[in-house]
């Protein structure tokens, strides 16, 4: 049977999560990529929570997204193939040296893709890992870690539509970062945290599907 090898990207939001993906997607020409953020529901769509601290919708919770439609269009893709196994779990703050360079291993990776018709899916998005169904299908999960400062500063400087508005931050969007840290620390296993300050995660990501898939 045909494999596939789903890969999850998370984490806080403006933490690189979607620069990461789309760095590997450039590596990885034929694989495949979807954006959580892409199916975020209509502003007058009923199933909408408010956040009545600040009167304005909650962006930042499972209900303000269409879940169950990227669940089907993820599924069109993976469900005919066998999914690859996981990884050797290894400690986050260990980074994996190598003596074969980016270009090379991902030339690696994309011969052993080609040759055994291998699909590379990408799921890119702040709260992958509350939308239980998702969790059997992805086989090597990462979630990028930030401290509060950091987050404030980088959010700052992104344009977001609907804009924030006064407060948001505080009630909505780092409260829910922290509650749904919490939930998936004590309820989902693999999963390899990114420190803020690690430089090379792209390296650690790509040691990780060379393991997965040497022996497909």
């Amino acid at each position: 049977m045909k494999s596939a090898l789903v890969i999850g990207i998370s984490g806080a939001t403006c933490s690189g999560k979607t620069t990461l993906a789309l760095e590997l997607q450039k590596l990885f020409p034929k694989s495949r990529i979807f954006h959580q953020d892409d199916y975020f529901l209509e502003v007058d769509d009923p199933r909408h929570v408010w956040c009545k601290d600040v009167d304005h919708i909650n962006y930042d919770i499972l209900t303000s997204l269409d879940m169950d439609k990227m669940f089907q269009d993820i599924m069109t893709v993976v469900e005919s193939r066998q999914l690859c196994k996981k990884r050797t779990k290894f400690d986050a703050q260990v980074i994996l040296k190598s003596d074969i360079c980016r270009s090379s291993l991902s030339a690696i990776i994309n011969k052993t893709i080609n040759e055994n018709d291998i699909e590379l899916v990408f799921l890119d998005g702040f709260l992958l890992y509350g939308y239980k169904p998702l969790l059997p299908i992805i086989t090597l999960k990462y979630f990028h870690i930030l401290t509060r400062e950091e987050c404030v500063r980088r959010r700052e400087r992104r344009v977001y539509d609907p804009p924030d508005i006064p407060g948001y931050f505080d009630k909505c969007v780092w409260p829910e970062y922290l509650k749904h840290l919490e939930d998936i620390k004590s309820n989902v296993e693999d999963i390899t945290y990114i420190d803020s300050g690690i430089q090379n995660v792209i390296d650690v990501v790509l040691n990780d599907i060379y393991n997965c898939l040497k022996e497909e």
